[in-house]
């Protein structure tokens, strides 16, 4: 016989237990921040295909490469806003191999792609200073969305949150 003065069982946690899952208000202004350079990255690659290339100076010629690369990085600012507000965007796998994805495409195209091979990113020919803003950003990047995969199971396993 149950007792029915006892509250049934609940896959929710403790108050205590879900504080340890909620990011912190800088995750949020930085994914508001990564919004802001994208828009501005998406407005220069815009005004490079346009007549006001000449009018402006523009030498930046953009590659398929480039295009993936800005496509992967605002796919990823999904998971940051996922992490940053606690909500389920796609799947638990989709981030995960998104997340290995991710990683292996920044080495490559940050690294490999303009030091090893030569070619250009984003119009411009590959250069230590680049590269010393590129990598500690993706840094910085890579933790939210490791977080995002591997430290909130919660989020995952509780069905009856769906984003």
């Amino acid at each position: 016989m149950t007792n029915p003065y006892k509250p049934p069982e609940s896959k929710l946690v403790s108050q205590e237990e879900a504080q340890k899952y909620r990011p912190l208000v800088g995750w949020k202004i930085y994914l508001w921040l990564s919004i802001l350079i994208s828009l501005l990255m998406l407005l220069s690659i815009g005004l490079s295909f346009t007549e006001s290339r000449v009018f402006l100076d523009l030498q930046a010629d953009y590659t398929l490469l480039d295009g993936f690369d800005f496509s992967l990085w605002v796919l990823s600012l999904l998971g940051v806003y996922g992490m940053a507000w606690t909500k389920k965007v796609f799947s638990h796998r989709f981030w995960q191999i998104l997340f290995f994805i991710f990683l292996f495409w920044v080495f490559f195209y940050s690294i490999v792609y303009p030091f090893y091979f030569g070619f250009p990113t984003y119009g411009t020919h590959p250069d230590i200073e680049n590269l010393m803003f590129e990598v500690p950003l993706s840094f910085i990047h890579f933790y939210p969305l490791y977080r995002y995969v591997f430290s909130m199971e919660y989020l995952w396993e509780n069905k009856s949150k769906d984003g």
